[in-house]
């Protein structure tokens, strides 16, 4: 079941066993931007990142709020469901997004992506180059 948490700004929820979770941030107080999606590896391949996103669609158009798709998985599914695409603005980010509190997991344990930009392949900074 996928639940809207609005004070950390997310979409998150257990799907099939796997956690998943979409972070955003509103940008101007009437445009949603979708920056970050993250499903479980044991989760990954089944649809639980699309079910996640189309839930986070249909939200902002019930509150009737338009999009950035700041996230490249948010941008692949509104090109599958083009019914989407009138929700989707042109700006880009502000400094007058709200909802900048990271989500306790991407907090505490940094994408492996990021540790090897950040470590430049070693597994930690007393190593030498």
């Amino acid at each position: 079941m996928i639940q809207h948490d609005s004070k950390y700004c997310r979409f998150s929820g257990k799907l099939g066993g796997a956690e998943c979770e979409l972070e955003y941030r509103i940008v101007h107080g009437d445009t949603m931007d979708l920056y970050r999606t993250w499903v479980s590896p044991e989760g990954r391949g089944s649809g639980h990142a699309e079910q996640l996103v189309l839930t986070a669609l249909e939200f902002a158009r019930d509150r009737g709020y338009k999009l950035i798709p700041s996230c490249p998985y948010v941008e692949r599914v509104l090109q599958r469901h083009p019914e989407f695409a009138d929700l989707v603005t042109g700006e880009g980010g502000s400094a007058s997004a709200s909802c900048f509190v990271p989500s306790l997991h991407s907090a505490i344990i940094p994408r492996p992506r990021r540790m090897r930009r950040f470590f430049h392949g070693r597994t930690s900074l007393m190593e030498p180059r």
